[in-house]
């Protein structure tokens, strides 16, 4: 066994036990939430054929087809892994954050090696890169979580690729590449990479067959759905983005294109008009990436290689920031890392620069952790959610009678997940979204409840609001099918009627269209339930022959 493997076997079992004692007790509480549900629902029994020809299709368009289609999540790995530990648990979750939290270890680990065996040769670097990666707070948290755990183990499985590919084994990295590929869709980069990288040093077999690979994985998507990526999605504002023509796809637009649908011309405009500083320096330095990834595969070196990995992982937290409203700390991490290689690299013949930088990052990180408490105080935060999910689930399942249960509240516990809520509780009927208070608490009033439903009136100042609180639905869909009298814009699905009055000046549908008056009407038919979320509290409404109840709503009744 090498020096550098034992070195990476002993950092993967310190941080596997810090990381299991930490969240020893949040791991006791952990419970389904947002996206684990509907992954979950899909994934309790084996069921290859639906994990490779359906994927996640049908998982996140909560609203028909009024939804954004979302057709490029593919990843039967992640499937086939909730899927054993489901049943090595019995039917329990308490694998789901170990293994989460192993992954996560692991990766710090991998980083470790990879970092000292082909980028810096020093031990010193490679503790630093490995330790930043390790005390990333959200690194923790996510794989924690299990739902976007699916990130840690592409990353895991990225690192593990990487370093038998740079240490020649390149049979058991395009093995890899295959697993890699149906684990997480940004996974493409790899093939992509390391085919041109071939390519430029004249391994024409080896480039053609990694090129290859990743072409068969574009045209099975396209066989079996029908399309490579989602619909665009549209800026935090409301607004749709400028529908300039596709960039031809060029490395460093691939990924955006395939996740979003977004050529590159589109994601640089969005950054630019919608960001922050921060984001702007963050397109800056991918553009630096960009000319690192051209320069390495030029001059044949491996840290403006790697750059060009910084390139697709940097830039997709910035088009969410834009698009969606959030930051999507994951792909910080990853972006990170491969930044961090490049720059140590680059600076190992200054080893005063190159510690300096490294400890610079790590102690603003461990600042950041210090703050949360340590991983400690981080799993308790994490903890503390899940036990809300579960007794809002519990709720949730004692207010099903067996028909419908529309959900309407501030909830970030259901969530995207929602479709697959009856599935895990074992739920008779179906659970249907109808608002969501993602960014402020609840603000309906009940106006009228009666035998056959209910109809509250909801506070909004935009259709951009609209569309942000129904979580996926199309502008463009929903104004094609949304029936229009007057000032007076109806949108219909599954029982829910949304009237919404739009303002005098608003002439042409669009997000930004200010709303005057806005109100959900819900029909009810027998054993239906609407169940209220309001500030961590819950009432359910009922429809009755003897007259609806809304058991400890709160709400006021006109």
């Amino acid at each position: 066994m090498s020096k550098v493997l034992l070195e990476g076997l002993l950092l993967f079992v310190f941080y596997a036990l810090v990381l299991l004692v930490s969240f020893k007790d949040a791991i006791t509480k952990f419970y389904p939430a947002t996206d684990l549900w509907v992954i979950l629902a899909h994934s309790q029994s084996f069921n290859p054929g639906s994990w490779f020809l359906e994927g996640y299709r049908e998982y996140f368009t909560l609203h028909g087809e009024l939804s954004y289609q979302v057709y490029h999540y593919v990843r039967p790995v992640f499937n086939f892994l909730t899927w054993l530990l489901y049943e090595l648990s019995g039917g329990r979750f308490y694998l789901f954050p170990v293994a989460g939290l192993l992954f996560h270890a692991l990766s710090s680990a991998l980083a470790y090696g990879f970092v000292r065996r082909f980028v810096t040769g020093s031990r010193g670097p490679a503790l630093l890169v490995s330790f930043i990666v390790f005390t990333f707070p959200e690194g923790a948290g996510l794989a924690y979580s299990w739902d976007f755990a699916q990130d840690t183990i592409a990353f895991t499985l990225l690192l593990a690729a990487l370093t038998l590919y740079l240490s020649g084994r390149k049979g058991l990295a395009f093995a890899l590449n295959a697993v890699g590929l149906l684990t997480k869709e940004q996974f493409l980069l790899f093939p992509v990479l390391t085919g041109l990288r071939e390519l430029f040093l004249r391994r024409y077999g080896w480039a053609a067959a990694f090129l290859l690979s990743a072409a068969v994985y574009v045209l099975y998507k396209l066989a079996v759905f029908g399309a490579v990526g989602s619909e665009k999605t549209v800026g935090l504002d409301g607004s749709a983005p400028s529908k300039l023509p596709f960039v031809p796809l060029v490395l460093v637009n691939l990924e955006l294109y395939f996740f979003h649908g977004f050529s590159l011309t589109e994601t640089v405009k969005l950054v630019w008009e919608n960001s922050s500083v921060f984001d702007k320096l963050g397109l800056i330095l991918n553009a630096l990436s960009l000319f690192m990834l051209i320069a390495g595969l030029a001059l044949r070196r491996v840290s403006p290689f790697l750059g060009g990995f910084a390139v697709v992982y940097d830039a997709f937290p910035l088009l969410v920031k834009t698009s969606l409203g959030g930051v999507n700390l994951r792909f910080v991490l990853y972006g990170r890392f491969f930044t961090l290689a490049a720059v140590a690299e680059l600076l190992k013949s200054r080893p005063a620069l190159l510690y300096g930088f490294l400890a610079a990052v790590l102690l603003v990180q461990l600042h950041t952790l210090f703050l949360l408490g340590g991983f400690s105080g981080l799993a308790s935060v994490y903890a503390a959610f899940r036990e809300e999910c579960r007794v809002l689930a519990e709720e949730l399942k004692a207010c099903s009678r067996g028909g419908r249960v529309y959900l309407i509240g501030k909830d970030a516990c259901f969530n995207y997940g929602v479709k697959g809520v009856a599935a895990v509780l074992g739920l008779r009927g179906e659970v249907v979204p109808v608002f969501n208070f993602l960014t402020r608490k609840p603000a309906y009033e009940l106006l009228k409840l009666k035998n056959d439903g209910l109809e509250l009136r909801v506070k909004l100042r935009s259709l951009a609001e609209f569309f942000g609180h129904t979580a996926n639905m199309s502008p463009e869909r929903v104004f094609k099918r949304a029936e229009r009298d007057g000032r007076t814009l109806r949108v219909k699905k599954e029982g829910v009627v949304y009237e919404i009055k739009l303002a005098k000046e608003c002439k042409e549908l669009k997000p930004s269209c200010r709303v005057e008056e806005f109100k959900i009407k819900i029909s009810l038919k027998d054993n239906d339930a609407v169940f209220l979320v309001n500030d961590r509290r819950s009432s359910c409404v009922y429809a009755s022959t003897q007259g609806s109840t809304a058991s400890g709503t709160g709400l006021k009744t006109y």
